[in-house]
């Protein structure tokens, strides 16, 4: 495959940035003409230590809905295909309106099920409530939060008597970074015309291709 980068992302993160993580080095395993351009982050956080060890561009900047103007100054400036959102704040649609790209997040729930909580909390509940099944989604940013259209979703049948919540949590954790790679290579290919929309789009990778991904 061509490796000269074509299709180019940022990343928007707060924590320790596990998917961007994933992601990278996805694209440098399997050869992607993708880039992860910029990393941005809301506050000093251990994904942003990674962005500076891998020679990544990234930003710190003070972020709240009501001190939006630093992520507001910056989005005009992200020349990006695609914006992944792993922030711990939900972004402001008036900032979301500056940026010449189109965002995406990964929810760790069936949406619509546990809409608006953050990280792993909608499994949390799901263990609360016993949920006989739990997942995750992809889908577009909108206005409403957790209401924009979904792009893709995984799901697990739990059995709550044998299987710990610590297991799911690396469960869900593993399938949401391969839902999330599937969900990317999908709007690539989409954007790139190198699919045909007139038939299902079938996802390329599954976890035995990602598996020595998880150990690095």
């Amino acid at each position: 495959m061509d490796s000269n980068p074509n299709f180019s992302i940022v990343f928007f993160v707060s924590g320790g940035g596990s998917n961007l993580r994933f992601i990278n080095r996805a694209i440098q395993h399997f050869d992607l003409p993708w880039e992860v351009i910029a990393v941005v982050a809301d506050r000093s956080c251990p994904a942003l230590v990674y962005a500076a060890n891998n020679h990544l561009h990234h930003y710190q900047l003070r972020y709240s809905q009501k001190r939006p103007e630093m992520l507001r100054s910056l989005m005009p400036e992200l020349q990006a295909d695609l914006g992944v959102a792993t922030f711990d704040k939900i972004i402001d649609q008036q900032s979301l309106a500056l940026a010449d790209f189109e965002l995406i997040n990964l929810h760790y729930s069936l949406l619509p099920r546990y809409a608006g909580t953050r990280g792993m909390k909608g499994l949390e509940l799901a263990a609360e409530a016993k949920d006989v099944l739990i997942g995750a989604t992809t889908h577009w940013i909108s206005a409403k939060v957790d209401e924009g259209p979904i792009l893709g979703s995984w799901q697990y049948a739990v059995d709550w008597e044998i299987e710990s919540l610590a297991e799911l949590q690396e469960i869900t954790f593993r399938n949401g970074a391969l839902l999330l790679l599937n969900t990317v290579d999908l709007i690539w290919r989409t954007m790139e015309s190198t699919v045909d929309l007139n038939k299902p789009l079938v996802a390329r990778y599954d976890l035995s291709d990602v598996e020595q991904l998880f150990s690095k």
